[in-house]
């Protein structure tokens, strides 16, 4: 569930090294994510990232207050302490009866197209899957998994 690249990862505004995390914590509770792009160094369109997290806490019947100038001094932060210039980060917040809700923010592997794709196309299909609520970014590991494996088995760069 959690594919992580880059030596650090951080919990609410705790950064670690990456070779200390335990995947298996993520197992528990619900997760509501965002991924957001990084290009020279900068997050792309966070406003609109940060809105779209804060809708589909809500949706998932949670509360918590998240602060868009907090947010965005932990991926500044994990932008520098990773040297990471372009790619996407991950921004999970975790609820489990157990605890208070957890931030964690860390560097995922990412592909874009190249300029040839981009002038011959690339190989995708449809993908034939429902999510329960389209307005919530909810972690269904499950489903990844099955889009994957789908996308692999069929040589695809891509499933709608």
């Amino acid at each position: 569930m959690a594919d992580f690249i880059g030596n650090y990862y951080s919990v609410n505004s705790h950064l670690k090294e990456t070779k200390s995390f335990d995947p298996k914590i993520l197992e528990n509770g619900v997760i509501v994510y965002e991924v957001v792009r990084v290009m020279n160094e900068t997050v792309l369109f966070l406003e609109d990232h940060f809105s779209r997290l804060q809708e589909s806490i809500l949706l998932s019947g949670f509360s918590y207050n998240l602060s868009l100038p907090v947010i965005h001094h932990i991926l500044r932060s994990l932008i520098k302490k990773n040297l990471l210039r372009n790619g996407n980060l991950k921004i999970l917040l975790q609820f489990t009866e157990a605890q208070a809700p957890l931030l964690y923010t860390f560097e995922i592997p990412h592909t874009y197209p190249d300029s040839a794709m981009y002038f011959r196309g690339v190989e995708s299909d449809l993908f034939k899957a429902e999510r329960r609520d389209p307005n919530v970014k909810k972690m269904n590991p499950e489903l990844i998994l099955r889009a994957s494996t789908f996308i692999k088995t069929e040589n695809l760069y891509d499933a709608l």
